[in-house]
Formats: C-alpha cells, structure tokens, sequence
C-alpha cells in the first residue's frame, strides 16, 4: 500500500550523500578558520541526522565516523590534538557516541513515524486500506483524470447473509471471512487498483484508467474467486456488487463512492447475488 507523505518521501540517495558530503566539509571549514576557540562539534550532527533520515541508519554511523575524522584532522590542523590528553580524548568520544547515538534516535523516529502513519491507513482487521486512504487515493485519481482525460471505475461490494454469520457461526469467523474476502480481492487486482474496507462488511476497489469493457471482466474474476472460496469454506455468503465507471471526472471521492453504493443497493433489493453495472458520463 502506497503511503504518501512529505516527511517519508524518498530522495535520491545520491542527491543526499552530495549535500550531506558538502555540509561536512564547509562545517570543517569553518571549524578550521574558527580554530579552536568555538566547539561546532553539534553542527556536524545536520548531515549526520541527514543522512540517518533520508537514507538509512548504517550511512548515518559512517558520516558518524567522517565528522568525528574531519574533527579530529582539523584539531590537528590548527594544533590541538597535539595536546592528546585524557580530557581530549574523552570528549572527542562523548562526541562520536552522540552522533551514533543522534542517528539511532532519529532512524526510530522515522521508524515510528511511518509505522503510525501506516496504521492511520489502513484496516486493523484486514490488513487493506480503509475508506481514509481510499478517499485521499480517490481525490488525487480524480485530479489526475480531469488533467490526462483518464477513465475511472469504482466497484462496491457488499456481502450478503453476513449477519447470519456472525449469528450462527461466532464474530470470529465473521472476522476470518472478511479477512479471506480482502485477500481473494487483493490477489485478483491490478498493483494499480486500490482495495478498502468502507464500512463493517463493504469493500470497495478503485480502477484507475479503467473503462467498461476491462471492469466488467475484472470483476466478473473477482465475484467468481469470493464465491468459490466462500464454498470452500462452506460460508453461505453471497455478493451485491455495483460498479460505476465514470467518462467524465467526478467532482470528488464522495460521488465515486455514492454512485458505486447506490448500485450495489440496488442490486440488494432486486435478489442480491449480482452486479449491476453503469457508465455516468
């Protein structure tokens, strides 16, 4: 599942190596003309935390390693390390464990940071997105429609006889039933399409760049893998599904989600057990 978001996206490494290389040498620099009488031991953490960041812990404990060498030749430089006294080395040591110790942090903030944002999005119990992401998915699709003409199609499904489940056979296999239908419906999508848990037994799927012809077949795959795993499992689960493609872009997410649910009713009320397909230009 794609996350987007500002503080995790992804630089080019090369592009951060290059600036996290200049960063130590111009603080070098300017510890060099400094010489010894200013300590900018704490600047050299930037390209460190930087490099920790964007590209990994192990390459934030080498530029650990770079700036504490860089320090270490400009005290000798300007004739500081000549002293070499305990207090000396203790310092410089304290100050080499803060910088691998600053990376570590830092990798754990990134760390928890992604993992809170993956939970914001997705659904506890299947393991799918949940009908946040899909929105936010949604809205950004659309955006992309209006601006290259592209088709959309969304698909809403609904699981019939889901309450006698949870009646006759326990919450539990309620639970595993709908994590077996976000499974089956994720191994028969495209990597482009997007699944969501909207709702207590609700799925929904958005096509992207996706017309008639190829969300018809797609899912016609899809309802006949739910159906066959139902009875495998002798689940007497059955499918409503409305699919809704859309010519001209929706206005937003909201009426992606509308139309594909006003389908999927109507399917309820004339049987259930089918789909019901319409094109909104």
């Amino acid at each position: 599942m794609k996350i987007p978001n500002l503080l995790l996206s992804k630089k080019p490494p090369v592009l951060i190596l290059a600036i996290s290389f200049f960063l130590v040498a111009f603080i070098g620099y300017i510890d060099y003309l400094s010489k010894y009488e200013i300590s900018l031991a704490v600047f050299y953490s930037v390209p460190v935390l930087i490099s920790a960041w964007f590209i990994s812990l192990y390459v934030g404990y080498v530029f650990s390693m770079i700036c504490i060498l860089v320090i270490l030749y400009t005290d000798f430089l300007v004739g500081e390390s000549l002293k070499l006294s305990g207090i000396y080395i203790w310092n410089n040591a304290g100050i080499f464990l803060f910088y691998l110790f600053s990376s570590f942090i830092i990798a754990e903030i990134k760390k928890i940071i992604k993992r809170e944002i993956v939970f914001s999005r997705t659904d506890s119990l299947t393991g799918i997105a949940n009908s946040r992401f899909f929105i936010e998915e949604t809205n950004k699709e659309i955006q992309r429609s209006k601006r290259y003409f592209h088709t959309i199609s969304a698909v809403y499904i609904d699981c019939d006889n889901f309450k006698h489940i949870n009646d006759e056979y326990g919450h539990a296999t309620g639970d595993r039933l709908l994590q077996v239908i976000a499974s089956t419906i994720n191994e028969n999508i495209r990597a482009a399409d997007i699944v969501a848990r909207v709702g207590g037994d609700e799925f929904c799927i958005l096509m992207p760049e996706t017309g008639i012809e190829l969300s018809t077949s797609s899912i016609d795959v899809i309802k006949n893998s739910l159906l066959k795993v139902m009875e495998e499992n002798n689940w007497p689960v059955t499918f409503s599904i409305g699919v809704a493609t859309f010519i001209r872009p929706p206005e937003s997410a909201n009426e992606v989600l509308g139309k594909s649910d006003e389908l999927m009713y109507h399917v309820k009320r004339n049987g259930r057990n089918n789909v019901v397909h319409r094109v909104f230009e």
